[in-house]
């Protein structure tokens, strides 16, 4: 995945980012789908692909990234790309 770009439309479901922690030196690279009424994220970071659900999109990328600890969530989350996410999210179909 290209870090220069924020976020990729949906074209098979899954919107794509990647997100970046630089003082906690982590990015994930980031998979988000709408599931009827639920989300679906899946984390790839650290070499370890983590699958969270939630209730809201942001619930779902919280869930999957939770493994990486407080501090590098706090900060993954702060990430400004995500900005252009919240644009897209109106265009993920529900599955």
């Amino acid at each position: 995945m290209d870090t220069t770009t924020s976020a990729d439309p949906p074209s098979d479901g899954w919107l794509r980012f990647r997100l970046s922690a630089v003082r906690s030196g982590v990015e994930a690279d980031v998979r988000l789908r709408r599931a009827g009424d639920r989300w679906v994220s899946v984390s790839d970071s650290m070499g370890r692909d983590v699958t969270g659900i939630g209730s809201t999109a942001r619930a779902a990328i919280v869930a999957s990234l939770d493994q990486l600890g407080p501090v590098a969530v706090m900060e993954l989350l702060a990430d400004l790309r995500l900005l252009d996410v919240s644009m897209w999210l109106t265009e993920v179909p529900a599955v």
